[in-house]
């Protein structure tokens, strides 16, 4: 698994900006590290996220992140083939309200 996590964060190494594949690569390890015994990222299920979500006590705007950080990992894994859906598309996004 962590071979295909490394394989995501080359690739997003140049679409965004050093800040945010630090805070993804963190946020995955994070998520990577909590789950049960997963060999394969297509035996993660939504609950698997949830569950993840709803122990971490952050505030909506990191928990906010740490699921578009998921979202985007699975989007690429579903691009790459490794999995035939994303998870995160059966989760209620968190609202987060924008400052001005």
């Amino acid at each position: 698994m962590k071979d295909i996590l490394e394989g995501y964060l080359n690739y997003i190494a140049i679409r965004k900006s050093h800040h945010t594949k630090r805070a993804y690569r963190n946020d995955l390890l994070q998520f990577i590290g909590y789950l049960p015994a997963i060999e394969h990222p297509s035996q993660i299920t939504p609950k698997h996220i949830d569950d993840f979500i709803s122990v971490l006590g952050l505030s909506k705007t990191t928990l906010a992140r740490k699921l578009a950080s998921i979202s985007s990992f699975f989007t690429y894994l579903k691009r790459q083939g490794i999995v035939q859906s994303n998870p995160v598309d059966d989760i209620e996004r968190i609202r987060v309200r924008k400052r001005y």
